[in-house]
């Protein structure tokens, strides 16, 4: 019997291989995927990764099942109502600050709202198109009232910064994280400057996917005093996303990764912070729940994981094909008894 069952549940083993959704090489999303793409391989699993232009472009990749993406990070806002049939999340990892590049020239130290939006509308990169930038972007200049200009220009993040340095544009809009090499380097440029958001706290009102976070004077350089002074922004926060129909004990691998690579303190994140029970736009995925409620079984924590999963997937099956040996016993059992009443009352009639 034991056999049997192990031998079914063996053929529900998890997969060897994923397919990871991420964005361009150069992005966070690419970046992080890489730190994930080694942490499975410590385990067995190769983890390849599909390019998309953003967050988009990241969910349309899960929903076709012909790319056979199982997992991929999506900013915070982007996934609708409808993305819950097919898809979970694990939790967030990440702030993605959305910041705003312009040459020094082209604006004040500290710009008051009517020279913000002064700026906003000359030449700016809104982010490629299919990106989360764009979306962001569209988000701010909305709320600001600012009409739809000419000026605009849709480049991806690497065209974009380019343009900036070459002074080809004036202002590019960035979603990044604080240790993208883009983002350092714009900080450290003394043509370049970070602009502050003089409506942050406004935009969250907006949207409730949104934060106010702070770059604080001197984070990019003490000695040269970069920013010189602190920086506020708005950022969503970047969830895990997986295919619903995922393999458990990948959700697993891909949850423990998500801690050992994101509980650190960073910038804007204290520790422990990430990763979190948070399901924005998306179901928080069962598997998740028990391992934030660190409540799935012990044996997780201590065996490897397909020897846990094979486990859990043969009490799985061992419970029914139990409880249904247990009632045929009983019905046996109880045939056996009636059997063994009518002979003893057969011997004691009379001859």
């Amino acid at each position: 019997m034991v056999f049997f069952v192990m031998t079914i549940a063996s053929m529900h083993a998890p997969p060897w291989k994923i397919l990871f959704a991420t964005g361009l090489p150069g992005g966070t999303y690419h970046s992080v995927a890489l730190e994930y793409q080694a942490e499975l391989a410590r385990q067995g699993i190769t983890m390849e990764l599909l390019q998309t232009p953003g967050s988009p472009g990241v969910l349309r990749a899960l929903h076709d099942v012909k790319t056979h993406a199982v997992a991929g990070f999506v900013q915070g806002g982007i996934a609708r109502p409808e993305d819950q049939r097919d898809l979970e999340s694990l939790g967030t990892v990440f702030y993605e600050p959305l910041w705003l590049f312009a040459r020094d020239e082209r604006c004040a130290p500290v710009c008051s709202l009517p020279e913000f939006i002064e700026l906003l509308s000359r030449r700016v990169s809104i982010g490629g198109p299919d990106s989360g930038t764009q979306v962001l972007a569209a988000l701010v200049l909305e709320s600001l009232g600012i009409p739809q200009s000419d000026n605009w220009q849709r480049l991806s993040s690497m065209d974009a910064r380019d343009a900036l340095l070459a002074g080809n544009i004036d202002a590019v809009f960035l979603v990044d994280a604080w240790e993208a090499p883009g983002i350092r380097q714009l900080l450290a440029d003394p043509a370049i400057r970070a602009m502050d958001y003089p409506i942050a706290d406004a935009l969250i009102e907006v949207s409730p996917t949104l934060h106010h976070v702070v770059l604080p004077r001197g984070a990019r350089s003490f000695p040269l005093d970069l920013p010189p002074r602190d920086i506020n922004l708005v950022a969503p926060k970047a969830s895990l996303m997986v295919r619903q129909d995922l393999h458990p004990a990948i959700k697993r691998l891909l949850l423990e990764a998500m801690r050992r690579l994101h509980a650190r303190s960073r910038m804007f994140t204290k520790s422990g912070e990430f990763p979190a029970p948070e399901a924005i736009g998306l179901r928080l995925s069962d598997v998740a729940q028990q391992f934030y409620n660190r409540s799935e079984p012990f044996y997780y924590r201590f065996l490897p994981y397909w020897i846990a999963d094979l486990i859990a997937v043969s009490v799985a099956m061992m419970v029914p094909v139990y409880a249904l040996f247990g009632r045929l016993l009983a019905q046996l059992l109880t045939r056996r008894r009636a059997s063994l009443k009518e002979i003893s009352d057969a011997a004691q009639k009379p001859g």
